[in-house]
């Protein structure tokens, strides 16, 4: 998207960029952003970082914010950290303060934080919010914020619908959401020879074989028979020709919500040690030369798809739909597997369903499949580009290496809408800077917008409040 804007000049604004929760790897993305508005001499830049004490203070006074690990504290000596003058803030006290004495608020993706952005629109504040991370679920608010920049256009239906069925509501007339991409994807993708034997030298690959990247699930999923299928499957790819990596899953990069294994450990290190593991901040770059990409089960098929990657899951609706007690007895269909890649949904269709229900009972439904039931993803947000298999597909992986067509992945990647967008960083500055010329707000506008507000959050703390005090009365 150029730049189109003949709007009249943003005068000189105080601007502060806020970063609450990233994936691990894509810490330093939100300032790229801090760069892009501080080449304007309009703009006044402050860029200020979350801590787990603001968190634990947040907790102990009005639970705004959700529990997200916040960025690792050891970025307070990282270089670009250090040159954009990151502000670490320890608490809600010290946020309240920059909030007061900025313009503009621009946060990333608001997940769990619907009353902490209402909270900002309050104090009578341009509230902006895009999409980093470009994570799967949609960030819903009771209230709209002035901009939301969306990363694609399936997402941007979603927020359409919602806005009609009055889920969410507008404040002013001029709050709108767009489609700019998102800073998490502002890379190049394209191959490059120097840069593959650099990493392959790196993690110790064999430049003559293929690379096969493989996901395994998050800690909290792994029960004794996904670890399992985790050792069968990396046990047989090791034997193949190929090279194998692992990409981790961030909390188990954390050493969070693990039940089933040594809690001091990465998943790998219980599997086998053998197996190489690629570091987070290495994973969009190395998976460019990656053949296959293999998974139990992961949301992570979006960004796969949008690098120009088919996944291929293995196994997955024992993991993800089919109580355990019923896998011995288990016997999946056609209906299950494909021999060719193609668009395909991440949940159970209505003839799997059927199949199941007839054939086991309604009760072979583990707590996994009713958990993203009742989450209610769109359907066009559960497609990926890829196939499921079985495990005799791992062991005959050598024959399918082949058959990969790029031009019917290119097809299928508009059919899904996924984007990968290197004007990502201009599209969001440019709408920013459109939508600042063009702000109009009368005072009786404001007026009703802060008696609003003030009703909502009102009563939110109220809300919170007697469930602290409900849980003082138990516990004493």
């Amino acid at each position: 998207m150029k730049s189109k804007i003949k709007n009249k000049p943003v005068i000189r604004k105080k601007f502060l960029i806020l970063t609450y929760w990233l994936y691990i790897g894509f810490e330093k993305t939100d300032i790229q952003l801090v760069r892009k508005l501080r080449r304007n001499k309009n703009c006044l830049v402050t860029y200020a970082v979350f801590t787990e004490g603001l968190i634990k203070d947040d907790a102990r006074k009005r639970n705004y914010f959700s529990k997200f690990p916040c960025i690792s504290e050891s970025f307070k000596d990282d270089k670009d950290f250090k040159e954009a003058n990151a502000i670490w803030i320890n608490s809600f006290g010290h946020l309240d303060k920059l909030i007061k004495d900025h313009d503009i608020i621009i946060t990333g993706a608001f997940r769990g934080m619907d009353y902490f952005l209402a909270y900002i629109r309050y104090q009578d504040k341009i509230l902006i919010s895009h999409q980093n991370p470009a994570n799967l679920e949609i960030c819903f608010a009771k209230y709209l914020p002035n901009q939301l920049y969306l990363h694609n256009e399936i997402i941007n239906n979603i927020y359409s619908q919602s806005i009609k069925k009055k889920k969410i509501k507008k404040i002013f007339k001029s709050d709108n959401f767009k489609i700019t991409g998102s800073v998490q994807y502002c890379q190049t993708t394209k191959e490059e020879k120097k840069d593959k034997i650099f990493f392959y030298e790196k993690y110790g690959l064999d430049l003559n074989k293929e690379l096969i990247m493989f996901l395994p699930p998050n800690p909290a999923s792994m029960f004794p028979h996904v670890l399992e299928s985790y050792k069968k499957i990396t046990d047989i790819l090791l034997e193949k020709p190929f090279n194998l990596m692992l990409k981790l899953h961030p909390t188990d990069r954390q050493k969070r919500k693990i039940s089933s294994y040594d809690g001091r450990k990465e998943s790998w290190e219980v599997i086998n040690t053998k197996l190489k593991v690629v570091e987070d901040n290495d994973f969009y770059k190395i998976l460019k030369y990656s053949k296959f990409v293999i998974s139990l089960g992961t949301t992570a098929f979006q960004d796969i798809n949008i690098l120009n990657k088919p996944i291929i899951f293995v196994d997955r609706y024992k993991k993800f739909f089919i109580r355990e007690s019923f896998h011995d007895q288990i016997d999946l269909n056609e209906n299950f597997y494909q021999k060719e890649y193609g668009v395909q949904n991440f949940m159970l269709n209505k003839k799997q369903k059927m199949y199941l229900i007839n054939n086991y009972g309604d009760k072979i439904f583990d707590h996994n499949y009713h958990t993203l039931n009742r989450l209610g993803y769109p359907n066009d947000l559960m497609n990926y580009y890829g196939l499921d298999a079985d495990y005799d597909f791992i062991e005959n992986i050598t024959e399918f290496r082949g058959k990969i067509s790029e031009k019917d992945l290119q097809d299928m990647r508009g059919i899904l809408k996924y984007d990968l967008n290197s004007k990502s960083l201009d599209n969001i500055s440019d709408s920013i800077f459109e939508y600042l010329s063009n702000y109009r707000a009368n005072i009786l506008q404001k007026l009703f917008m802060r008696l609003r507000l003030k009703i909502f959050l009102l009563r939110y703390l109220f809300i919170t409040s007697i469930s602290k005090i409900k849980k003082i009365l138990i516990a004493s």
